[in-house]
């Protein structure tokens, strides 16, 4: 079933903590992961990164923050790494990075941290993920906007030996679909051994400002109505923080039942003889102005599988990114031995916060 839904029913994601570039995926997951220098296992690792759209901007930098990579779903462990930090105004740009370290520095440049401890959190895999893995300058750094900024950073050792990613970027996109994620999971209906389990997808038509978001569902009720709850939160709803536990469900046959959503529409949907649902939504009258705006989805159906009545899915997610063009940043990166010079990467890099 095709269901056409308003601009107005999504949600903008959170705001990022400082100014972000490359500025499309302020808060919008990038596209693409990156793991140097402080998610991969071998150290020393080092990365310098030129961004020339940050040309003409003059600002003090106190720190650089890092978001993890919102498709990878495994938990990230709190660690520590030793790193080297430094900045300057480039002489060079995007489209002429050097694969010498130093010939990509200004006379400007500054070491803001040496030999450094910086201590990185424990996170989950969560939606809006915030930009916490932040390292702090030992002094501020006044950028004056003369040209491309460069940051460069050298990890000499780290106590998590796990490869991890991170947020990142590549490319460009002139159609690309909404991103989709799932959260949470959902509870038994009555006959049903495994949980109500929905997924998400998108496409996206931007030529026309439109976006489709399916939703497929299974060991739903049989030939039942079930109804997608609609909402931009899914942390609090009403003064109740979520996931909220579903009272009645604890200790009944349908397992433990959660509210991920604070609905704000409903729609209802019909399931087949199996169990199975499939829905679409269309969202048009899209532009650049809602990239980064969210949609969470979540199904609910009467059953007596529990003293509440009701059971529920999973959470689905679906993040707008509007087009965009290549971004002017690109990177050079060495990782496992000391040297230098390193590999070029044009067009690709860290989504960073310059805090």
């Amino acid at each position: 079933m095709k269901t056409i839904l308003s601009v107005c029913s999504l949600a903008t994601a959170l705001a990022a903590q400082g100014l972000v570039t490359p500025g499309h995926f302020t808060s919008t997951e990038g596209n693409d992961y990156i793991q140097t220098p402080f998610g991969v296992t071998s150290t020393p690792a080092r990365i310098l990164q030129v961004h020339d759209d940050m040309s003409g901007t003059a600002r003090t930098i106190q720190a650089l923050a890092f978001r993890r990579n919102g498709t990878t779903t495994t938990a990230y462990a709190a660690y520590s790494v030793i790193v080297d930090l430094r900045l300057s105004t480039s002489p060079l740009n995007s489209g002429t990075v050097s694969t010498t370290f130093e010939s990509n520095h200004g006379a400007d440049l500054v070491t803001v941290a040496l030999q450094k401890v910086v201590s990185l959190p424990a996170t989950v895999h969560d939606s809006q993920r915030p930009f916490v893995y932040r390292f702090p300058f030992n002094q501020p750094f006044a950028f004056a906007g003369g040209g491309p900024l460069a940051w460069d950073m050298t990890v000499t050792s780290r106590t998590n030996s796990s490869a991890l990613t991170f947020d990142g970027f590549r490319s460009s996109n002139t159609n690309p679909p909404a991103m989709d994620w799932s959260f949470g999971t959902g509870c038994k209906a009555t006959t049903y051994s495994t949980a109500m389990t929905m997924s998400g997808s998108s496409t996206a038509t931007w030529s026309s400002g439109s976006v489709n978001f399916s939703f497929a569902g299974s060991n739903f009720p049989k030939s039942a109505v079930v109804t997608l709850l609609l909402g931009g939160d899914d942390k609090n709803f009403g003064g109740i923080p979520l996931p909220w536990e579903i009272p009645g469900t604890n200790g009944f046959p349908s397992g433990v039942c959660h509210l991920y959503v604070a609905p704000l529409l409903t729609i209802n949907q019909v399931t087949n003889a199996s169990g199975a649902m499939n829905a679409v939504l269309s969202v048009g009258g899209m532009t650049q102005a809602n990239n980064g705006m969210i949609l969470f989805t979540q199904a609910v159906a009467i059953d007596a599988n529990n003293a509440f009545g009701l059971v529920f899915s999973n959470l689905i997610e679906h993040q707008i990114v509007a087009p965009f063009a290549v971004r002017p940043i690109s990177y050079v990166y060495r990782n496992g031995s000391a040297g230098t010079t390193g590999t070029v990467v044009k067009n690709e890099g860290h989504v960073t916060s310059l805090e």
